[in-house]
């Protein structure tokens, strides 16, 4: 008798403590949920930043298979009835032919449109020669023939 009067406090203790922990897990669930449609009916305001990270993928000829990720962020810098949004994209993008791209774009408003900022930084470590900007010695003689020069590196 006394085993199962223990049985039945524990049994019923267990019970109590599960559904606890799940109105708990519950309650923090559907705050957490309240909290992010609050956010996405709240107006844009200044300050307000949005985030979209995405796959990057491609083929061309010169490059061939190309995969990475690129993520984009956008903010306002005012009052955003006065303010264009600003936005900057950053890009790593890898390819078959070993070759890497990492580009940053963005543009940036001042309050109330007053200044506007581009920036467009690139480092494009390819295989295609550039002419005279860092492939080597040769690169600042003339073409031998009109179009390409012939250092024996690139056809």
């Amino acid at each position: 008798m006394k085993k199962n009067f223990l049985l039945c406090i524990l049994v019923f203790f267990i019970v109590t403590l599960t559904a606890n922990a799940q109105d708990s897990t519950k309650t923090k669930r559907e705050l957490r949920k309240e909290k992010k449609a609050a956010k996405k009916a709240e107006p844009p305001h200044k300050g307000s930043f949005y985030i979209t990270p995405l796959p990057a993928i491609g083929q061309n000829p010169a490059w061939g298979f190309m995969y990475g990720a690129v993520v984009t962020g956008s903010w306002y810098m005012g009052d955003p009835a006065t303010t264009n949004i600003s936005s900057v994209t950053t890009g790593l993008i890898l390819t078959t032919k070993s070759q890497t791209l990492f580009t940053i774009k963005g543009t940036s408003y001042s309050e109330a449109n007053n200044w506007k900022y581009d920036i467009d930084w690139r480092l494009l470590k390819t295989s295609q020669p550039t002419y005279g900007l860092g492939t080597g010695p040769l690169s600042a003689q003339l073409a031998s023939n009109g179009f390409e020069i012939d250092d024996g590196v690139f056809s």
